[in-house]
């Protein structure tokens, strides 16, 4: 799975049919673009997903609100959407190869931040076609879902973009942690980090860093040196590289 879809297709399989599992997990394929819903677009937005498994699937949408804490979807929200915002439709059959678009849009003010990006999450909920009418009662499918980041940007801060903001960040190492810093009212996510000759692990990037919030991220040994990383962009496209020294912050 590439970076990318790391980052912004949280993929959590749920199947007792493992090989499904797999399936899925490389036959859906999305859009790597963030998902960025602006205060000032009263037409919403839309989002895709193409079917390219051997089975067609029934596709339960919705948006659901992510924990503050970790920056992952707050799964037990699952079966009802935040009230904010409507995804259309609920339910769809997504047929073998077949491509579609769910249309999203706020429904109602609700108590967003209007001074900052708020994280939601898309979650599609895969639930596979069943290849037999003749399954034993006790035998069943736990289906999984599909999460895509999702950033409500209010009107005031519209104009910001990653790409003048990422220098903003302070990094500094502490031993075995490197600990972040944003300062901006933008949600950001690390498309790389280094320190020194050490790049830290994707797998360790994906939570993001919340507007005005702190991450740290825990590392298997000390590390020193100069502090480089990059931002990935509301085109999932990684910002220039930002270089701090091992003694600035």
């Amino acid at each position: 799975m590439s970076v990318i879809k790391l980052l912004y297709g949280l993929v959590f399989m749920l199947l007792l049919n493992h090989a499904f599992a797999s399936e899925i997990n490389e036959g859906f394929h999305f859009s790597p673009e963030r998902l960025v819903y602006l205060e000032s677009n009263p037409k919403g937005i839309s989002t895709g997903l193409q079917n390219g498994t051997s089975k067609a699937a029934l596709i339960q949408a919705q948006i659901i609100s992510t924990d503050s804490q970790s920056g992952l979807p707050v799964v037990e929200h699952l079966g009802k959407s935040h009230d904010a915002f409507l995804i259309t439709p609920p339910l769809h059959k997504l047929g073998i190869n077949e491509r579609f678009n769910w249309r999203i849009q706020r429904v109602n003010e609700g108590k967003l931040a209007t001074d900052r990006e708020t994280v939601f999450y898309v979650a599609l909920k895969v639930i596979p076609e069943s290849e037999s009418n003749h399954q034993a009662p006790s035998q069943f499918i736990l289906a999984p879902t599909i999460y895509l980041k999702m950033l409500y940007r209010p009107r005031q801060i519209d104009a910001l973009r990653l790409d003048s903001q990422t220098e903003k960040l302070d990094v500094v190492v502490q031993g075995n942690k490197v600990i972040i810093n944003n300062p901006t009212p933008l949600s950001m996510t690390l498309a790389t980090l280094s320190v020194g000759d050490y790049d830290v692990p994707v797998e360790k990037l994906t939570h993001g860093i919340a507007p005005f919030g702190k991450q740290v991220i825990d590392l298997d040994k000390p590390v020193s040196g100069t502090i480089t990383w990059r931002i990935l962009n509301e085109y999932s496209i990684p910002t220039k590289l930002e270089v701090r020294g091992a003694n600035e912050s």
